[in-house]
């Protein structure tokens, strides 16, 4: 175990070496950001070689792979207008798209946009924020608080709406969505619709925060050098509070027409009825289909908009007695006909149902057990549905996707991948850059797709399958790079019983990469305390558990990620593990059960050494875990953590039930602050507009009336990702150190001097 501070220093450069954003470079191939051509059996992507990477297109048709186009002529013509050198095997091309049958592409570097052909590129001036049509022919702006449209053939610009006003937004986030971070960032944000598959409308909301109390961040420490403190005010409904609400409006493009709709006011969460993948055009723009929630989350209905008219009509309500929200849910998808593939969860498990046009339920598509992850694509000549789904399986990981079809009018479910890592059809580029044929999951043909399949120790093998599944052609093999030799070691999934004995769950355990097997570690709980998300790994190199636990690893620990009761992607009873009882969410009961059961098998597991980590959910999860755990969990970093009671109003109903003042104050983390026998350190950024920075101060307060030693750390003009600043990170490796590890950490170690911050 590293205790010399020579070793520690070389430790803590390891650790800083597998930092996200210093990690990009030990693995290649393990995101080929592909897209489809129109027209054409075709893929264009970006490939990783030992110097840099290609743009290559693969033919389907041909079973070939060859240069997208001449890397050292457009490193050429992209460095005359960017008035640099460029690396052909480098070119700083973030985003690509063909752009018509002859071979003009579209790419953007950085902010800039240039459109390519043959031997010139020119540079195509877009505005930031603007959503561009379908068809290219408008772009919807927002202008302080209401929407104007610009044609883009003869640049003339229509208001849109006229009587927007701070509290009245057009197509903006709620009040409470970072307002700060993004007002510091100065973002000039996309209007939030969607436009119809013609380009004629666009729908989108009209908010209502008319009544909504205000929240106040103060910057101690102004960026422009000033002394007096700045105040930052936003509209936040807390969960004591009346919901601000959204308006559905469609707009007729061409005339500037509003359409609005006689539906009710829907809640506002972040955004309004047109909401992540909840909402939908059908095929010919006539109608407009929108999720909307009630019941404090426990009913989900399905309505359905006449776009010429406004007519709204409900096709189909569940009702719950738990929550039916998740950030995680399945897309519903409408069929020309109108017939509608829905997710439920009627039956206890996502399933999917056929509607009829008018909502009435058809018959079940999967069956029981079958947990559907996402619809991909529907073959409406065939009738087929594409889609991944996780848990049919019992001998394998519940968690890990595989891909199947299954017919409309008869079953059963056809699976089209047989092995045993998780299986990512990918949608390509989803943004407004790429034009809508360029976004699906299925070639323009229908017979082909992208399937990327990883496993935490397989890195990513991206491949083009037909529709039955068999594989077309190999496009790339992740793998790991020379410089990743003697930094990375490959985690392990861990598996076991939960803490009632008989629920199967799963984890992650990360090893320093000169783990000694005859020596005893102590090990860190890596945890997040939301119920909303998972927080086990299951890809390669998967994104925030994955890069962090590694990293702390490094430090001389052994980390692991536990995914408890309480959290999404299994049944809904597992789930409803944590409605009612928010401090459950992942039950840090099974997180002990796990952890003593793995120690049976890995003695070098020092369970008398335990520490907790996390940030955000996973900082109110470490709180929790000290408080109301003392004699396991010793040591612990609560990184920007939440109160609910100072929550926006719908994260506490969307997953703990109903506002009672009662039961909300019992699950705050601190209620047990008189049960602190370990280390703890609170931190928090000052302009925190996620997690307000008063729910640190509740927390340092009950500690205080408590007569409990803490440590706690305020960082000025930090926001909600406190986490990955560099003295945050350096605090929280150093706690660790001290605490846990029972070292003297490196005293002048600077994050960022040997490989950058970012």
């Amino acid at each position: 175990m590293t205790t010399d501070e020579n070793d520690l220093v070389a430790a803590y450069r390891r650790a800083e070496r597998l930092l996200p954003w210093n990690a990009a470079s030990l693995a290649v191939n393990l995101d080929l950001q592909p897209v489809w051509i129109p027209g054409r059996d075709a893929v264009f992507y970006r490939r990783g070689t030992e110097a840099g990477w290609t743009f290559e297109i693969a033919d389907l048709a041909k079973g070939t792979s060859a240069p997208a186009f001449d890397h050292t002529e457009m490193a050429t013509l992209l460095g005359e207008h960017l008035d640099e050198t460029l690396s052909p095997q480098r070119l700083p091309i973030s985003r690509y798209a063909f752009e018509d049958d002859n071979g003009t592409i579209s790419v953007q570097v950085g902010a800039r946009t240039f459109r390519c052909s043959g031997d010139s590129c020119r540079e195509v001036h877009t505005s930031k924020g603007d959503a561009t049509s379908p068809d290219g022919r408008y772009a919807v702006f927002s202008h302080r608080f209401d929407l104007h449209v610009r044609n883009l053939a003869t640049g003339d610009v229509r208001a849109l709406t006229t009587d927007g006003d701070a509290r009245h937004a057009y197509a903006r986030p709620a009040g409470h969505a970072a307002p700060v971070t993004r007002a510091l960032a100065k973002l000039n944000l996309t209007p939030i619709g969607q436009f119809s598959p013609d380009g004629e409308r666009f729908a989108t909301y009209r908010l209502d925060e008319a009544d909504e109390p205000d929240l106040t961040l103060l910057q101690n420490v102004p960026q422009d050098g000033s002394i007096r403190p700045i105040p930052w005010t936003y509209p936040t409904a807390l969960p004591s509070d009346q919901p601000p609400t959204a308006t559905l409006v469609i707009f007729e493009l061409n005339s500037g027409a509003q359409v609005r709709t006689d539906h009710s006011a829907s809640p506002l969460q972040l955004f309004g009825p047109v909401f992540f993948e909840q909402s939908v055009w059908s095929p010919d723009g006539a109608f407009f289909y929108f999720v909307d929630y009630r019941d404090a989350f426990r009913e989900i209905a399905l309505y359905r908009v006449d776009a010429a008219t406004g007519a709204v009509t409900r096709l189909i309500a569940e009702h719950s007695k738990t929550s039916q929200f998740s950030y995680l849910r399945p897309r519903f998808m409408v069929l020309a006909s109108g017939e509608i593939v829905w997710p439920s969860r009627r039956s206890g498990s996502e399933r999917l149902y056929l509607l009829k046009a008018d909502g009435t339920l058809s018959h079940a598509l999967t069956e029981e057990g079958c947990l559907v992850r996402d619809v991909l694509h529907i073959d409406e000549a065939a009738r087929v549905a594409y889609f991944s789904a996780a848990g049919a399986d019992p001998s394998l990981d519940p968690y890990l996707r595989q891909l199947y079809s299954v017919n409309l009018d008869k079953g059963p479910p056809q699976r089209l991948t047989q092995d045993e890592t998780d299986h990512q059809a990918i949608t390509p580029i989803r943004e407004a850059f790429s034009p809508p044929a360029l976004r699906s999951t299925f070639s323009t043909s229908g017979k082909y797709f992208v399937d990327c399949y990883s496993r935490i120790d397989l890195p990513s093998i991206t491949v083009v399958r037909n529709r039955s599944g068999a594989l077309a052609m190999t496009l790339a093999e992740g793998r790991l790079m020379q410089v990743a030799q003697g930094i990375y070691t490959v985690p392990q999934t861990i598996q076991g019983l939960a803490a009632d004995g008989l629920t199967p769950i799963w984890g992650t355990i990360y090893h320093p990469s000169d783990f000694d097997p005859h020596r005893r570690y102590p090990v860190i709980d890596y945890m997040y305390g939301g119920p909303q998300t998972t927080f086990v790994p299951k890809r390669f190199f998967d994104d925030v558990a994955g890069f962090y636990g590694r990293y702390l690893a490094e430090l001389g620990f052994v980390v692991v990620n536990i995914d408890g009761r309480g959290t999404p992607l299994r049944s809904q009873a597992f789930q409803d593990a944590s409605y009612g009882a928010l401090g459950n969410a992942g039950h840090l009961d099974d997180h002990i059960a796990l952890l003593k059961s793995v120690a049976e098998k890995r003695p070098y597991l020092d369970l008398d050494k335990v520490g907790a980590y996390g940030f955000s959910g996973g900082g109110y999860a470490v709180v929790h875990a000290l408080l109301d755990y003392p004699d396991f969990y010793r040591v612990g970093v609560a990184m920007s953590p939440y109160d609910p009671l100072l929550t926006e109003w719908s994260w506490g109903e969307k997953f703990f039930g109903p506002y009672d003042r009662d039961r909300y104050r019992e699950q705050a983390s601190y209620a047990n602050a008189a049960n602190l026998r370990g280390k703890l350190l609170i931190a928090a950024g000052d302009l925190d507009d996620v997690a307000h920075p008063a729910s640190l101060m509740r927390i340092a307060n009950a500690l205080i009336a408590a007569n409990k030693t803490f440590d706690m750390l305020v960082v000025p003009n930090a926001d909600h990702n406190l986490m990955i600043t560099p003295y945050a990170l350096k605090r929280t490796w150093d706690y660790f150190v001290q605490h846990l590890l029972g070292a003297q950490p490196p005293a002048e170690y600077l994050i960022g001097q040997a490989f950058g911050t970012s």
